[in-house]
């Protein structure tokens, strides 16, 4: 039977953070708190490889096809953007699937409504062509009316598809999963607290050091790279040597 444990916001989730899942228990991105200061964040792994325990996970890479697009031949008619409209109909660079940017984000990058960005709800297949656009469903109204000046980009919930943090890291950290993780299950990754995490091959962090990414292999740690790569926790204790768990306190958030 699974552990149940309490949100943040008090709803119990029969998921604990020493168990994968399947099946979807609780939103993406909800999180828990612990006395100890631990907090955890529930994720989606990747589909293509599971996360080692104790390996730093990203949020997976931008969708290429849903970025920077320019909604041309895409009118407030066709769009249905007008102001207060939640349902919007979108021009992407290929036909995207469905739900694919489920809990995602809409930024208005260039142009007409250009600095506003919107949390959607749901999407809908399409987006190759005018005559089939991809349909979003926001969370709020839009502001700022869209046009077909209009340049617009899709990101994903940055807790879904998470993969293990590359070694040139491309896109935000998201946390470390206390078991090894199953492609396209769900789990807890921890983004705050004292954590085990392992150590680069080079450079190996000591006491009191920053640390971000390793360079040598992908979801460990290292001592921090300054504005190289994004810093992420302070070791506490050091591994007793390279390709051995540190002790980090995690500060992603």
């Amino acid at each position: 039977m699974s552990n149940i444990i309490l949100g943040s916001d008090g709803i119990a989730i029969r998921q604990g953070i020493y168990e994968e899942s399947k099946n979807k228990m609780t939103d993406l991105g909800r999180f828990i708190d612990f006395q100890d200061g631990r907090r955890f964040r529930y994720c989606k792994c990747n589909s293509s490889a599971g996360i080692t325990q104790g390996h730093i996970a990203a949020a997976a890479a931008l969708h290429g096809d849903a970025d920077t697009v320019t909604q041309t031949g895409m009118t407030v008619t066709i769009s249905g953007g007008h102001i207060g409209a939640k349902v919007i109909k979108v021009l992407l660079d290929a036909s995207v699937a469905a739900h694919l940017f489920d809990g995602g984000l809409l930024t208005i990058e260039d142009s007409t409504g250009a600095g506003y960005c919107y949390r959607i709800k749901k999407n809908k297949a399409g987006g190759a062509s005018v005559a089939a656009p991809c349909e979003l469903t926001l969370y709020d109204p839009i502001v700022v009316a869209l046009a077909a000046a209009t340049v617009l980009s899709l990101t994903k919930n940055k807790y879904q598809d998470v993969v293990v943090a590359p070694v040139d890291e491309k896109s935000t950290l998201v946390g470390v999963p206390l078991i090894a993780i199953t492609e396209e299950y769900y789990f807890w990754a921890q983004t705050r607290g004292l954590a085990a995490v392992m150590g680069d091959t080079a450079q190996n962090p000591a006491a009191g050091d920053l640390v971000s990414i390793g360079t040598t292999t992908p979801g460990s740690c290292r001592t921090g790279e300054g504005t190289v790569y994004q810093p992420y926790g302070v070791c506490i204790q050091p591994a007793s040597g390279a390709s051995k768990y540190c002790t980090i306190d995690l500060l992603l958030e």
